[in-house]
């Protein structure tokens, strides 16, 4: 998958991830909306066809058969990286767009803030489909780190994620909170204290349990516990909060702070700004804003006022 990815980009494509794991008529719903040019796949089935498709089954490619040298194409920031198709709360598939500019922005945004390295070494748990991936493949690869793939089929297997933590020294973490809650509670139930790397760990994407920082700050000393927030339509993350140690008494964990070149806004329903303790809703601005949502200038016009 993450050579389809880069060999996607090299030569000035767009990406789409397609998870395996949803229905059928989902996939062919995002195929037919999307209007895909090819679709690099490990299996034969009947997927939804137009004239301009092509089916690639990696699996069928002659291993023997010379290659010419890709010639690499020179994109603009300003021009798309990848489309995430999301359901949101309308249950039907919308198509993201982000750019390479809004992508690098939050990527060499949480690299500098966490100090992230060529030394370090990244554990990749999300799904493709799922934008935390693209933090995981391009945060890891632009700074000449290291990405681990645990197995698919045993990613909810504890043993088999603190296996991988310890024998390849991970240092990165980045999932939702109950991957990592997962993770803790497995090793609450081992007799033998368990040497464990990690320098810092990313939470997002859902509700983080207010006790789950100090129970992996007592598991792992020295780690950075940090809560991340956004959109799939802001470039996979846009605000941040490094949770202190001996915060469990709290009732939650605050939202954060805006990363850089973001913003974030209180607002009411006439779009004016929310005095403190006043409740509203939240609005994202800055560098990290998708283009739009593909082929549907309607809803776009809507969303990104």
């Amino acid at each position: 998958q993450i050579a389809s990815v880069l060999g996607t980009l090299m030569v000035g494509g767009v990406y789409l991830p397609i998870d395996p794991m949803q229905p059928a008529q989902r996939r062919s719903a995002i195929i037919e909306d999307s209007g895909v040019k090819y679709i690099f796949t490990e299996k034969n089935e009947e997927i939804i066809c137009n004239d301009d498709l092509n089916i690639i089954n990696i699996l069928e490619l002659n291993k023997k058969d010379s290659y010419k040298e890709i010639v690499t194409t020179n994109q603009c920031n300003d021009e798309p990286a990848y489309i995430i198709y999301t359901s949101g709360t309308t249950g039907q598939p919308k198509g993201v767009v982000v750019t390479h500019k809004a992508a690098i922005n939050t990527i060499f945004d949480i690299n500098s803030k966490f100090g992230i390295n060529k030394n370090d070494v990244f554990l990749g748990l999300a799904n493709l489909a799922f934008d935390l991936s693209v933090y995981d493949i391009f945060g890891s690869f632009a700074v000449g780190g290291t990405l681990v793939l645990p197995d698919d089929k045993l990613k909810k297997n504890p043993k088999h994620i603190l296996d991988l933590l310890i024998i390849h020294k991970v240092t990165v973490w980045n999932s939702v909170p109950a991957q990592m809650k997962m993770l803790v509670t497995y090793m609450d139930g081992l007799d033998s204290e368990i040497i464990c790397g990690l320098k810092v760990v990313l939470m997002s994407g859902d509700w983080i349990p207010v006790d789950l920082p100090e129970s992996i700050y007592q598991k792992i000393p020295g780690v950075r516990v940090i809560s991340l927030g956004g959109a799939t339509e802001a470039a996979i993350w846009s605000i941040y909060y490094e949770v202190p140690i001996g915060y469990e008494k709290k009732n939650s964990i605050p939202y954060g702070y805006p990363l850089s070149n973001q913003k974030f806004y209180i607002l009411n329903a006439g779009l004016q700004n929310c005095p403190d303790g006043v409740p509203g809703d939240l609005y994202i601005a800055g560098e990290g804003l998708a283009v739009g949502y593909f082929k549907d200038e309607k809803l776009t016009r809507e969303k990104f006022l």
